[in-house]
């Protein structure tokens, strides 16, 4: 998967002194714009926060993904 490779690849991800990553390979996911779970950060995080509907008018299923930090 494309984002993976990006952040397996990328020198920020690499203490180089101590030869190891910081990050885990990325969480990466899909979800439809109509989740209902969308409106509720609204309610949750606040007005400020972006719909994807607001955001991203012409996509169907954003890109979600998240970095783990190994220990």
């Amino acid at each position: 998967m494309e984002i993976e490779s990006l952040v397996e690849n990328n020198g920020f991800n690499r203490n180089h002194k101590y030869g190891f990553s910081y990050f885990k390979p990325p969480l990466v996911g899909f979800a439809s714009v109509n989740n209902p779970l969308f409106s509720d950060y609204k309610n949750i995080i606040g007005d400020f926060h972006y719909h994807p509907k607001e955001f991203f008018e012409p996509l169907a299923a954003p890109c979600e993904y998240s970095l783990p930090f190994k220990k």
